[in-house]
């Protein structure tokens, strides 16, 4: 809840961290105040300190999920602009983005959760955001490979983490014509979806890959789908999963 003062402005401890934008929740280090005019010495020293924030990159099934987020809807970059290295995730559904800042915080990174103010006349949903920011991240998830990943995801647990953060970014279910559930994932990197396709053979779950289908539209790549309409499979996904939205049931 964001909390204001009489006169409509942020109280202490809540504080939008950029411009266009409202702060839902700040991470729990502050590396710059507001206003405030470092000597140069000091802020080299702070930016520093922010990018060699060191996560555990031990793989637990927070980094699992992390990782599967971060292979849908999440995206790991640098900004030439600001000079930072970006872990994020943009997303209309609160839940999921809530979730993402807990994982990012368990890893041990500091992350801020926000919501872009609503332009007029521009988009029907409220749009949220979180952020954090590592060299030490994304040197290693940039390293990261497709083989890589499959073999680090070696135990059932870790791969259905893997599986539910993927799910919530890219996954859908929902009901056909004939009232029926249909599930599907789908991507424009086909080799991810064969490792994915692997993965949810392993615990137990047969999809199946089609594609690549064109995509409408000046520029756009061609899709993947991984899909199945088999009812006592959806379910069994579900509760297998678990998933925090896009639940059907």
């Amino acid at each position: 809840m964001i909390k204001r003062d009489t006169l409509g402005r942020f109280v202490k401890g809540i504080d939008p961290w950029n411009k266009g934008t409202v702060g839902i929740c700040k991470g729990n280090k502050t590396f710059f105040k507001k206003g405030h005019n470092w000597p140069k010495y000091i802020e080299r020293k702070r930016i520093v300190k922010l990018y060699r924030c060191n996560p555990n990159l031990r793989l637990t099934e927070n980094l699992a999920y992390l990782l599967g987020t971060l292979k849908g809807d999440g995206y790991v970059n640098y900004s030439k602009k600001y000079n930072r290295y970006i872990i994020g995730l943009q997303n209309t559904k609160l839940k999921f983005c809530k979730e993402f800042f807990n994982v990012l915080r368990a890893i041990n990174l500091n992350p801020s959760l926000g919501q872009n103010k609503k332009i007029k006349g521009v988009g029907k949903h409220k749009l949220y955001f979180v952020v954090a920011n590592s060299q030490v991240f994304y040197r290693w998830y940039k390293k990261l490979s497709l083989p890589k990943l499959k073999r680090l995801l070696s135990t059932k647990r870790m791969k259905i983490s893997f599986i539910k953060g993927f799910y919530e970014s890219e996954g859908t279910i929902f009901k056909r014509k004939d009232k029926k559930y249909h599930l599907a994932f789908i991507n424009t990197n086909g080799n991810l979806l064969r490792v994915v396709k692997t993965l949810l053979n392993e615990i137990g779950f047969n999809l199946n890959l089609n594609g690549p289908y064109k995509a409408t539209g000046l520029g756009k790549k061609p899709r993947y789908h991984l899909q199945t309409s088999k009812q006592q499979q959806i379910k069994k996904f579900i509760t297998t999963i678990n998933p925090s939205i896009k639940k059907a049931f």
